[in-house]
């Protein structure tokens, strides 16, 4: 049916434009407009540039925190993304610091992980012993900082 998805809601928020959406098979027509929209943060579908693990972070800090964090130009797709992870250079860019080795982790700390490729490819939240994330075509989750993603872990950094 021409019902909007997650990812048409959050897109029309964001377009703040009503969005007309039409099934070409049945050539029925649904419409969706800007209501205020906010995704869970646990559970939303995997989308690229949409809800992904990136706007996962920034969701959880404009909620939690009521901090803003600034996107960056994205690649089209997410495997031109996986060729270049862009997370290494540009968390500390938006106001995130390295932490030290002799530094606890707190709740908030973002976590930088190469998960099954090269670079940091994916970012997480540290609350509480667990990790808040959203790896590629899966669902949002909460789950305990295990050791496979401490051993994914390649940058620790806390919002100065």
């Amino acid at each position: 049916p021409p019902v909007a998805s997650q990812a048409d809601k959050i897109s029309c928020e964001q377009s703040n434009l009503p969005w007309h959406i039409v099934n070409p098979k049945t050539e029925k027509w649904g419409y969706y407009e800007p209501c205020g929209y906010k995704p869970p943060l646990l559970g939303r579908p995997w989308a690229w540039g949409v809800t992904d693990c990136w706007s996962l972070v920034r969701d959880w800090y404009k909620e939690e925190k009521g901090i803003l964090l600034k996107d960056w130009d994205r690649p089209t797709t997410p495997e031109e993304f996986l060729k270049k992870p862009l997370f290494e250079s540009c968390l500390p860019s938006r106001g995130f610091r390295l932490l030290t080795p002799d530094e606890e982790l707190i709740n908030g700390d973002v976590l930088a992980m190469s998960i099954f490729g090269q670079g940091l490819n994916h970012v997480a939240i540290f609350l509480d012993g667990d990790v808040l994330h959203h790896l590629a075509d899966r669902i949002s989750c909460k789950e305990p900082y295990n050791q496979w993603l401490l051993k994914c872990t390649g940058m620790r950094l806390r919002y100065a």
